[in-house]
């Protein structure tokens, strides 16, 4: 296992480069994250070399784990957070590196001595940290990023930010936990703490092989030579998003006006005051359908509100054209892929 943990530690080297080469400072900042993965693929076939070489000693050494949960928000929010305000972040994250730095190579005997109680102390320190900044980036995720991705892209980085999260929180809560049995039952639990160990090491070739593919995709060299440039939503719809959204919800939840068989996207667009292009674009991105998919949908459940209240005054071709649909031909049409019956097997349901 150690070999193939190795493996994917060299790719993650690779791939950071590969992220530095001609990238933004965001991709960079990805590859700062890469290569700090790599230690963690790198160490358990190093582990044995590491007392007899000063280099190992220094990369190993400092518990720089601890910059993963700052990488990874600032990863998110580059564009939405001002210089001073990202350098701030990284101040918890040096002291405490400096600090385990000290200990471990200034003071090795004492902290050899107090082992437990560090690791411990570190582990409880990751946990803590990792939900705080796991919080914090969903809150950019949801709030902010919402308005700047399109769907699919959007998408992709929440599955990746609280995949991230939950494996680092996971491991680190494991780990404690089983150090913390180790130590109170040591004869129950002799060896636990490695045995454990290798059940993350095994977890993380999975992780490790998709967080690889991630990271390849976010590299400019990639990008550029792929179909998946347009990943940023048009610049008017995310710039007036709550204005749209705004005047959309209410020309179609409170004046209702696709109750008019004549309402198409040309009239909510004009209506809206922006182009028919960005409407589309709204309906498609934050709606995950087309205009005219929605608008169906809110006939279809206008019919059904008019059938509760007016099935005994107005037949179907009636109760249609109120909804808002023009041909009945359409409006049987969809009313069988949205509700999964006919009109008349519908009405029959009503009391």
């Amino acid at each position: 296992m150690e070999g193939i943990a190795a493996c994917i530690g060299l790719q993650f080297i690779f791939i950071s480069l590969v992220l530095f080469y001609r990238s933004s400072g965001r991709e960079r900042l990805l590859g700062c994250l890469g290569l700090l993965l790599s230690l963690s693929f790198l160490q358990p076939s190093l582990q044995p070399y590491v007392l007899d070489n000063a280099l190992l000693i220094f990369l190993f050494a400092g518990k720089k784990v601890v910059l993963i949960p700052v990488l990874l928000y600032l990863y998110l929010s580059w564009d939405l957070v001002q210089l001073k305000t990202k350098y701030q972040h990284f101040i918890f994250p040096s002291v405490y590196i400096l600090g385990f730095y000290i200990l471990q190579l200034g003071f090795t005997r004492f902290y050899l001595e107090y082992r437990f109680e560090f690791r411990m102390l570190h582990m409880l320190t990751m946990v803590i940290y990792f939900s705080i900044y796991w919080w914090r980036g969903t809150i950019v995720l949801e709030k902010d990023l919402s308005r700047l991705f399109r769907r699919k892209e959007l998408d992709k980085y929440r599955r990746f930010y609280h995949s991230f999260n939950a494996v680092e929180f996971l491991v680190f809560l494991g780990l404690g936990a089983t150090l913390l049995l180790q130590h109170s039952l040591s004869d129950y639990f002799k060896n636990s703490y490695a045995q454990m160990v290798r059940a993350v090491l095994f977890f993380s070739f999975v992780w490790g092989t998709l967080a690889l593919w991630f990271f390849l995709s976010e590299s400019n060299f990639f990008k550029t030579r792929t179909l998946r440039k347009h990943y940023l939503l048009p610049y008017n719809l995310s710039r007036r998003s709550d204005s749209i959204e705004h005047a959309i919800s209410k020309i179609l939840h409170v004046e209702k006006h696709y109750k008019n068989p004549h309402f198409d996207v040309e009239v909510l667009a004009e209506e809206a005051g922006c182009s028919k292009r960005l409407v589309s674009s709204y309906f498609q991105e934050a709606k995950g359908e087309s205009f005219q998919n929605y608008l169906n949908g809110l006939r279809i459940q206008e019919f059904k509100e008019v059938a509760k209240t007016y099935k005994s005054l107005y037949d179907i071709e009636g109760m249609l054209k109120l909804s808002g649909f023009a041909s009945r031909a359409t409006f049987y049409r969809v009313f069988k892929k949205h509700s999964g019956m006919t009109p008349k097997q519908y009405l029959e349901t009503i009391k």
